[in-house]
């Protein structure tokens, strides 16, 4: 096979493959709709999976060990002139961070041992590449369950910066993601 641009060019599709600028991230708000948040910078999350170390007969080999999804997910978010984004995930963080609720109101939970913990503030989170910039069709993806913010970042305040748009960063933790296929 001959190694040229025509056929790299049918390789890479008519769109000549995906722009990094072209994505959705959707998280769920109280309501059950679909919060389609308008980030600075995000990104596909990583998984690696760890090797272990197996004797056999003298020889070393290298086999699978546990799958580490990483556990953390950051984005950094362009709020709006309300800045009704930011108290979205402060709200959020003072639910994952409120011990004076009684009982659980819903959500995944955990009973083992004679305790029980309640994990209401979790949610799956939607991260998309696209085909066009700020939504169009979803191409592929992955959903980040159990995800809940970890941290709210700060807002920057800058008198020198008069053009800049207001923008922070929030870190999700997460168990683990699975791929999602769009079209």
């Amino acid at each position: 096979m001959d190694f040229n641009i025509t056929e790299l060019k049918k390789h890479l599709g008519t769109g000549l493959g995906l722009r990094k600028n072209r994505y959705l991230i959707e998280i769920p708000d109280a309501n059950g709709e679909q919060l389609n948040v308008l980030c600075q910078s995000a990104g596909l999350p990583e998984r690696n999976i760890n090797t272990t170390e197996v004797w056999h007969k003298g020889r070393r080999y290298s086999v699978r060990g546990e799958t580490d999804f990483g556990g953390e997910y950051e984005v950094s978010i362009v709020d709006d002139d309300k800045m009704k984004l930011r108290q979205f995930f402060d709200a959020w963080l003072k639910k994952v961070d409120d011990s004076s609720r009684g009982a659980p109101s819903g959500g995944a939970s955990y009973e083992g041992g004679g305790a029980s913990v309640s994990f209401d503030y979790q949610t799956d989170i939607n991260i998309w590449q696209t085909d066009r910039p700020r939504g169009g069709v979803k191409i592929y993806g992955y959903k980040l369950q159990n995800a809940y913010p970890k941290q709210v970042g700060i807002v920057t305040l800058d008198d020198g910066e008069e053009n800049t748009l207001s923008e922070f960063s929030v870190t999700f933790a997460f168990s683990e993601f699975i791929p999602l296929t769009g079209g």
